[in-house]
Parts: C-alpha cells; structure tokens; sequence
C-alpha cells in the first residue's frame, strides 16, 4: 500500500494522475494487507513458501505467454 500512495503522489506530482484508479488500487490492497497478515503468522512456513513459490511461478507464467 505504501508503494501505491508514493507511485500516486509521483503521477500527481507530473500532472498525470487518474483519481479513481488510484483509490481502487488503495481500497483494492486493504483486504489483501489484512488477510495476507492473519495467514502469514498462521501457516506454517513451508506452506506459505510453497504457496508464494506457486503463486510467483503463475505470474512468471502469465508473463511469458
């Protein structure tokens, strides 16, 4: 979320900022912070490697097709 407010006020900063899809960015990574910190400190860390391993090896997938 940090990241997404610096990158707004960098648009904002050009002149070049579009208002709505910033906020969706803000409001859309809300739940994503939340929920990513109740399982992180619940699973046990194998799993949650095996999952962010999955998870970065379909990204790279999606990426190159």
């Amino acid at each position: 979320m940090p990241l997404t407010l610096v990158a707004g006020v960098g648009h904002w900063a050009l002149g070049s900022i579009a208002w709505l899809l910033l906020g969706s960015l803000l409001v859309g990574s809300l739940p994503g912070i939340v929920f990513g910190s109740y399982v992180s400190v619940r699973l046990p860390a194998l799993a949650l490697r095996l999952v962010l391993a999955a998870v970065l090896f379909l990204v790279a997938g999606q990426l190159l097709f």
